[in-house]
């Protein structure tokens, strides 16, 4: 049993946050309730650690995907270059020099709303290249810029 300081109750061990060597003197109810009174006091702060937070977080997980990157490098090449093919064979011979043209204005469009705006963008096909009940063509007719995330969300769906 402990005693909290806060509520000067005495309460059981686990209604207690463990701290290195011992726990701490507020039990878990009033914590939480000191936390919170000093959120509402301190907004921007808290509004300063988040936006930290969230930005470690994704650095993280940026270094993570690149250290998977370079430890699976031959996953990574397999499907790059499945990717690749996928590509040349769903790009029909008789498009012209125009359309390939539109093809790559498609990406370089992706490159500059991504300078501008800080956010990634995939260059999509709206029909998959490879679905469940239909495939595509790489024709610009069939792509569109998509952010990151609406892509992800997406899929392999029409």
């Amino acid at each position: 049993m402990r005693y909290c300081s806060s509520c000067k109750t005495t309460k059981a061990e686990t209604e207690f946050y463990p701290k290195k060597n011992s726990y701490h003197c507020y039990c878990k109810l009033c914590s939480k309730e000191k936390n919170k009174q000093w959120k509402l006091a301190n907004k921007d702060k808290t509004a300063q650690y988040d936006k930290l937070w969230q930005q470690s977080n994704k650095d993280k997980k940026a270094q993570n995907y690149k250290n998977w990157q370079i430890n699976n490098r031959a996953k990574v090449n397999r499907y790059n270059s499945a990717r690749r093919a996928l590509e040349i064979h769903a790009t029909p011979s008789w498009l012209t020099k125009e359309q390939h043209q539109q093809i790559d204005s498609f990406y370089w469009l992706a490159k500059l709303q991504e300078e501008l705006t800080d956010t990634k963008y995939h260059v999509d096909h709206i029909v998959p290249l490879k679905g469940k009940t239909v495939c595509g063509l790489h024709v610009p007719w069939n792509l569109q810029l998509l952010s990151v995330k609406d892509n992800l969300s997406k899929s392999n769906k029409v």
